[in-house]
């Protein structure tokens, strides 16, 4: 059976930086996926390649099993929010989704059906330019559902609600994927992404680092805090065993059982001074998979 959303071995350089390198992940039916990486990482570009907006180098991104430009009805397909600040200023809302309602061939109506999917109907007349970044969100959600279509991708969909908004977002995003629709969202909203995702997919560096089931990473065993008298030198004993420790407060957070951790601090020679079980924090889990993409330097 094929994926909604697929895309294999894509790669994409602009000059001498390596943009995407090798990437490959697919988002299957009725799963909503959270797209996470540093900023920097390649997660935009994926997107555009996926939407056909930029070409890959090499590989491809597809869409119902076919790149996005070989659809005849693109929109049945695939609805997008890439840039929520890309529709017209002076055009209405209204104005604004009955033009793509026309360009892909749906009814007039559907656009009010959108409107009140978003809760835009009362700004139907309201010029773009006079919407809060939150409504310009919503906006370009209508805009992506117009079409009626088996997935979404979102990038950032969250930027510019407030919580209320928020909560909105999250149970349309899981009423879309209960009725069968693929969701793939790049996002920094590590909170979103526990309250609804099913599926993670790390990049790092334009390279896919994970790719793993929410639940799995939840029931994951093995995840310590251990505090070293040499923490420096423990840091690399433990990575000589396969470990990727992360810096957190006075320690590290290891993706180890206590008794390994334990047995690498007695063949390092390495006193503990603290050794808990810990449980997974996202923020700490997706540290230790990324690099920083850029660093500014302390005073």
């Amino acid at each position: 059976m094929t994926d909604p959303i697929e895309l294999r071995r894509v790669g994409k350089t602009y000059g001498k930086r390596i943009a995407l390198d090798d990437v490959s992940f697919s988002c299957p039916e009725g799963t909503i996926t959270a797209f996470c990486g540093p900023n920097g990482a390649g997660k935009s570009t994926a997107l555009k390649i996926l939407t056909g907006i930029t070409r890959a180098d090499v590989g491809a991104a597809f869409v119902n099993g076919q790149e996005l430009q070989q659809l005849s009805d693109p929109a049945r397909f695939l609805g997008c929010l890439l840039d929520a600040s890309a529709f017209h200023p002076g055009r209405s809302v209204r104005e604004t989704l009955r033009l793509t309602a026309f360009t892909i061939g749906e009814p007039f109506r559907r656009v009010d059906q959108c409107l009140e999917m978003v809760g835009l109907s009362e700004v139907a007349a309201r010029r773009v330019g006079k919407l809060s970044l939150g409504m310009r969100q919503r906006l370009g959600l209508a805009h992506a559902l117009l079409g009626h279509p088996r997935a979404l991708v979102l990038d950032e969909p969250s930027n510019g609600l407030d919580p209320e908004g928020m909560r909105w977002l999250d149970n349309l995003l899981l009423h879309f994927a209960e009725q069968g629709g693929t969701v793939l969202v790049s996002t920094h909203q590590l909170a979103a992404v526990e309250r609804t995702a099913d599926r993670l997919v790390v990049i790092s560096r334009g390279r896919i680092v994970d790719e793993t089931r929410l639940d799995d990473l939840r029931t994951q065993a093995g995840r310590t805090f251990v505090v070293a008298e040499d923490l420096p030198r423990f840091e690399q004993a433990l990575r000589r065993v396969g470990s990727h420790p992360f810096p957190t407060g006075a320690g590290l957070l290891v993706d180890l059982a206590p008794e390994e951790v334990g047995r690498a601090a007695r063949d390092a020679r390495i006193a503990l001074l603290e050794l808990r079980s810990e449980d997974i924090r996202l923020d700490a889990y997706l540290a230790s998979l990324t690099a920083t993409e850029y660093e500014g330097r302390t005073a």
